[in-house]
């Protein structure tokens, strides 16, 4: 027998671009899921109409505008959104708890 193992042909090393695509696509469904999640909320829970939410939307876009164009802070929103509200959306914290409303 030769000194070769065998390889599995479907077995293919992923490159860069491979992880980085698959990275963006994994976010992309992420945010689409947590929207719905949000919005959903609203509707059922919060008795949101269908102009409150589509105002909202905009609102999202408008924001993260601001966000990309420099003229507001992500780090800043995030600190806020915990300093004011109790909403805890840091990066090393356990993650959307908040201790409003108890």
């Amino acid at each position: 027998m030769s000194g070769k193992t065998k390889v599995n042909p479907r077995r293919q090393p992923a490159s860069r671009a491979d992880v980085e695509r698959a990275k963006l696509t994994a976010t992309s469904i992420a945010i689409r899921q947590t929207q719905a999640i949000v919005f959903l909320t609203l509707l059922d829970k919060e008795g949101w109409e269908r102009a409150q939410l589509v105002k909202l939307w905009h609102e999202v876009g408008n924001t993260a505008e601001s966000i990309t164009q420099g003229y507001i802070n992500l780090t800043d929103v995030i600190n806020t959104l915990w300093e004011e509200y109790e909403i805890d959306l840091r990066c090393g914290s356990e993650g959307g708890k908040t201790n409003a409303g108890s």
